[in-house]
């Protein structure tokens, strides 16, 4: 009867143990997963080049452009419900044919949780087969984003995570997107 006893109170013992373990398990990796961040979206919005709007939509192949800038609007989207996020400064490549065509930047600055935030960028583009292609047909070109951001946790700051995103774009004849909301994809 008491050898009885024992193995019952050792079987209660383990099994408390294993219903503690369990529990403090479960509540770690709720509690790991709610802190893991989410990387920002990239859309752009909307893409001009004042040098083909309207009045500069008759240049010949020959003529000299004297504007080279491209404007891009940027939405940043921060999707953490718990999270800001501390951008450093957003560099931003345009790219004709793998070529560079123009960089231009976006200074640092923080965004809340789950705020969505627009930016324009100026990128003067001097390329001059670009320019003689575009006023003729429409035009494909890449956008590349590189910046490095920290997430606000609480009262911390995280360490630095590098970001790279990337995505097509095509313009017409009168400097303007074919196809407007364009989400940047994360680059490998």
């Amino acid at each position: 009867m008491i050898r009885r006893r024992i193995s019952e109170s050792r079987f209660a013992i383990y099994w408390w143990f294993f219903q503690v373990i369990t529990v403090l398990s479960v509540v770690s990796v709720v509690i790991w997963l709610s802190l893991i961040p989410k990387c920002p979206t990239f859309t752009v919005t909307d893409l001009y080049v004042p040098a083909l709007g309207s009045h500069s939509s008759t240049l010949e192949h020959d003529e000299v452009i004297r504007n080279t800038s491209v404007i891009i609007n940027l939405e940043i989207s921060n999707p953490n419900k718990r999270m800001g996020i501390y951008y450093d400064d957003i560099y931003v490549t345009l790219y004709y044919d793998d070529l560079v065509e123009g960089n231009g930047s976006i200074p640092g600055f923080s965004q809340g949780r789950e705020r969505i935030t627009s930016r324009k960028v100026l990128v003067n583009a001097d390329h001059q087969q670009f320019w003689r292609e575009t006023t003729v047909e429409n035009t494909d070109i890449r956008v590349a984003l590189d910046s490095a951001v920290r997430y606000r946790r609480f009262r911390w700051k995280t360490e630095h995570y590098q970001m790279a995103f990337e995505g097509n774009l095509r313009i017409d004849p009168h400097g303007n997107l074919t196809e407007k909301n364009i989400k940047l994809h994360k680059r490998h």
